[in-house]
């Protein structure tokens, strides 16, 4: 079990033979399209233009999957307007504690 991350953090993960990289977690209620008209905009603009992959995770029993998708949808605008090259991946968490049809529905 994890507790929710509630502001930006940075984890740097660095195993000097293997692994070298940083991780940015993001609250999951954050909504970054809102925060170009804050000061955290210089933040997320130094994270994205040297990002090479965003993985977003939607959690289909915690939130409804409408707003889930709003905040995909305007992280993935912001990312590629600083970093045209980013990849994206979107993982659904929980995804065996829902039935085969609310599935259905979060896929499309």
């Amino acid at each position: 079990f994890l507790d929710p991350t509630h502001k930006i953090d940075k984890i740097d993960i660095s195993n000097k033979s293997f692994l070298d990289f940083q991780l940015w977690d993001f609250p999951g209620k954050l909504d970054i399209s809102h925060l170009r008209d804050k000061d955290d905009s210089s933040t997320i603009e130094k994270i994205f233009v040297e990002a090479r992959v965003l993985i977003f995770v939607i959690d289909p029993v915690e939130e409804k999957h409408s707003i889930a998708i709003d905040r995909l949808h305007g992280t993935i605008l912001e990312a590629y307007k600083i970093n045209p090259k980013i990849k994206i991946e979107v993982f659904i968490h929980k995804s065996d504690s829902i039935n085969e049809d609310q599935k259905i529905d979060n896929i499309r």
